[in-house]
């Protein structure tokens, strides 16, 4: 194993270690097959998961999100901000999409006037965050609620421009 797999092996390994402590699945040694990604687009996946599948109405929650490179060239990326560089959706068991909190359109809006930075997402590099999901949605109320997360980026080779990426849809049930 060459330094640079050897370094990405660590770091994966590492990242899953903070996900297994955080409860996102059982106690055991995790890799970064574990996550489920979204469909891959030019390369690129993106993938959402968070710490437990149920809460309590009014508990903390965050959504840790993850973007990979599953190719072999690097792609360029903007990173700002959770609250801007990832679009979070969260529907009911109706299907209805829940509005954004006040707070969370103000810190969306801070953040879009925030720096941004420019690098390179290397060949099978993986890119995590977490977004306070709690604090972006109101999910006070009982019941069954799908999120999924989504991020714009700049697309490469046959794909010039930018391209969206969505990750599979995760359910969270949230309990008395």
């Amino acid at each position: 194993m060459d330094g640079a797999a050897a370094a990405r092996l660590r770091t994966a390994t590492m990242f899953a270690a903070a996900v297994g402590l955080l409860g996102c699945g059982e106690a055991r040694e995790q890799t970064m097959s574990d996550w489920d990604w979204g469909e891959k687009t030019v390369d690129l996946a993106v993938a959402a998961a968070t710490p437990k599948p149920s809460v309590r109405a009014g508990e903390p929650v965050v959504l840790h999100t993850a973007l990979k490179n599953f190719g072999f060239t690097p792609v360029r990326l903007v990173a700002q901000s959770p609250w801007v560089d990832y679009e979070v959706e969260v529907r009911d068991s109706a299907g209805r999409l829940l509005p954004l909190t006040k707070l969370a359109r103000e810190r969306m809006d801070m953040a879009e006037e925030g720096s941004r930075a420019v690098s390179e997402l290397g060949r099978g590099a993986l890119l995590t965050g977490t977004y306070p999901l709690s604090e972006a949605f109101v999910l006070s109320a009982k019941g069954r609620y799908t999120v999924v997360a989504k991020r714009t980026t700049f697309g490469r080779g046959d794909s010039p421009g930018f391209v969206s990426l969505t990750s599979k849809p995760l359910v969270l049930e949230v309990v008395d």
